[in-house]
């Protein structure tokens, strides 16, 4: 008796998994649909049971730093700048050439974000945010502080890039 019920069972168990192996194989991915990406049975808008296998994933963006640099030669006012270079010291030296005369000291460097010159009569600054709008605001606001006819002069950014 004992053994025709472990027959029994047994039998049971195994159709059980047999047929929760077959509805696995017949989910299919779907990327639209009415529970939105998931997996679907073939033909039909209703999806699979929580036994089908978990939906694709996509592998995890990297991001490279882009770095940026600024000079300037307070005699001359000359200025240089540099955006989107893959490291801290090429930007540097991109920018004191761009500065051109030989009184030309690098003012800031900055590494993904943006940076703005507010320029006036008697002073000038240089500052970085993450914004345009919000560097160009400090500028301001720094520069206006040893003159009363601030302009921003320059805006540029130097955002990470997308590699992966």
């Amino acid at each position: 008796m004992k053994t025709k019920m472990l027959w029994i069972i047994g039998l049971l168990l195994l159709l059980t998994i047999s047929l929760s192996a077959h509805a696995q194989q017949r989910c299919e991915w779907r990327p639209e649909g009415p529970l939105g990406p998931a997996w679907y049975q073939p033909g039909e808008w209703s999806a699979c049971s929580n036994n089908a296998p978990e939906q694709p994933t996509t592998p995890t963006p990297r991001w490279a730093s882009r770095w940026g640099a600024v000079a300037v030669d307070n005699h001359t006012g000359d200025v240089g700048t540099i955006t989107d270079q893959p490291n801290a010291h090429t930007a540097e030296r991109i920018a004191l050439q761009r500065c051109g005369s030989t009184g030309c000291k690098l003012r800031v460097k900055y590494y993904n974000q943006c940076v703005a010159i507010a320029w006036g009569t008697r002073s000038y600054n240089a500052s970085t945010a993450a914004s345009i709008e919000e560097a160009s605001e400090r500028a301001m606001r720094i520069c206006g502080t040893g003159a009363n006819d601030c302009k921003v002069i320059l805006t540029e950014c130097s955002l990470p890039e997308r590699v992966q």
